[in-house]
């Protein structure tokens, strides 16, 4: 296997290919596709950030009452899919955190309950229900893509340290 240095990832949304899978993620996250992009559930009207650490961030800074009420894992990178914008492509890139922890359980509620409060959002509560169920098949379908990629040059799936 070569070192994750000389691997060639390529973007599946356009023609970019990466050196690195980090790379490919800093690019996944930037304009023009913005597809790691989470929401707030906590805000009044429905905010995106672009990654994980911005929506910390933002969290941090005004809802801190809100997030001392969660599980400590609430904002890792890993359980923003359950807040994700585009969940299967967060899903190719970033292991969502297990569906059955607090923390993945917490955040479908604080969703659910933000689609109640919140009027004239970008997605339905079908496409938040649905894109929740993609993780299983997405993990299976890029662990068996993994052993391709080296031929294919295609993405690699990878579980990124989680930071809070």
């Amino acid at each position: 296997m070569r070192p994750s240095s000389q691997i060639e990832v390529k973007c599946w949304l356009c023609p970019m290919t990466f050196r690195t899978r980090r790379q490919l993620k800093n690019h996944l996250a930037a304009a023009p596709h913005k597809r790691l992009s989470v929401i707030c559930v906590w805000c009044p009207e429905e905010k995106s950030y672009r990654r994980m650490v911005d929506l910390k961030e933002h969290v941090m800074a005004n809802h801190r009452s809100k997030i001392e009420l969660m599980p400590y894992s609430f904002l890792r990178e890993n359980n923003g899919f359950w807040m994700a914008n585009y969940p299967e492509t967060y899903a190719k890139v970033i292991l969502p955190s297990n569906e059955n922890s607090q923390e993945a359980m917490k955040a479908r509620i604080e969703v659910l309950e933000f689609l109640n409060r919140v009027d004239n959002t970008n997605r339905k509560k079908e496409d938040w229900t649905l894109g929740w169920k993609c993780p299983k098949e997405m993990v299976r379908g890029t662990q068996e893509e993994e052993v391709e990629s080296e031929k294919t040059n295609g993405y690699i799936f990878t579980n990124t340290p989680h930071h809070l």
